[in-house]
């Protein structure tokens, strides 16, 4: 069984899931063609009937590119936008990011491999810039793959960031996050040539200006997607992301992988080029 593993993890920090199509040419060991990329666009919505006032509803489109300049040396750009649909809101830009990616650092009999990418943050979004006042931001994001079996890929990406913002305090009084630490744990699993499933979670954590801990958060999703080709991808899946502390409530560490009143479904189309 092949594994088509090409987007998700170079993207996890700005949303939680994407194709698994794309998801090998971003963490792929070999060398990749002096230029590459990806592109997608999607369809999201919660789980409240349409036509209520608790339906949200959205498109979104993203777009990769990579530029290598030696071996496995990859410089990458990401950028990307979203629209409401339920609240006519114009088309906004979401945060991006540019890298350095090398993730051929280490690698055991083909089964273990150990890689890594620096970003640059882009403040592109308005609740970055315009909220947070953040101008730009660092991250260092070690990746580490296992090839279980020939169908099934583990992979296992912390991310440690540092933000930069004008003042410690957005426009809506809050301390800004300073520093950053998550985990994500990804299963790519091939069904079939062209069918895979790949369920995914996140830990997040972050400390406030002058070290406060801020509530930590999780993020769960599961992706089923269609490769038409090696590169048209069909995808549908779900995405679950929640704080595990209530203030009201007090602490609360139950981890729910699907939530009625919380996930969001989605589908998208991916091009790896």
């Amino acid at each position: 069984m092949r594994l088509f593993i090409a987007t998700f993890l170079m993207i996890v920090s700005a949303s939680v899931a994407h194709a698994q199509s794309t998801l090998t040419q971003n963490l792929t060991a070999q060398k990749l063609p002096k230029v590459s990329g990806n592109m997608g666009v999607g369809y999201n919505s919660n789980f409240a009937r349409q036509n209520t006032s608790d339906s949200e509803q959205s498109i979104s489109g993203d777009m990769t590119l990579n530029y290598r300049v030696s071996g496995a040396n990859l410089i990458r750009g990401y950028f990307g936008g979203q629209k409401e649909i339920t609240q006519g809101q114009e088309w906004s830009p979401t945060d991006g990011f540019a890298a350095w990616v090398n993730n051929a650092f280490w690698g055991r009999h083909g089964r273990v491999t150990i890689g890594q990418q620096v970003r640059l943050h882009a403040p592109f979004s308005k609740e970055s810039r315009l909220r947070d006042t953040k101008y730009t931001g660092v991250s260092l994001i070690p990746v580490f793959l296992v090839s279980v079996t020939p169908a099934v890929l583990f992979i296992y990406q912390p991310n440690a960031s540092k933000s930069f913002h004008t003042y410690k305090v957005n426009k809506e009084g809050n301390l800004n996050a300073e520093y950053g630490l998550s985990h994500t744990a990804a299963v790519a699993w091939s069904i079939t040539d062209h069918v895979y499933f790949q369920p995914t979670f996140i830990y997040r954590n972050s400390w406030s200006y002058g070290g406060t801990s801020r509530n930590p958060s999780y993020a769960a999703a599961g992706e089923l997607g269609y490769s038409f080709t090696s590169g048209l991808t069909l995808a549908t899946g779900w995405t679950n992301e929640q704080s595990m502390r209530r203030f009201e409530n007090g602490a609360d560490t139950t981890v729910k992988p699907f939530d009625n009143n919380t996930s969001t479904f989605y589908t998208s189309l991916y091009w790896v080029f």
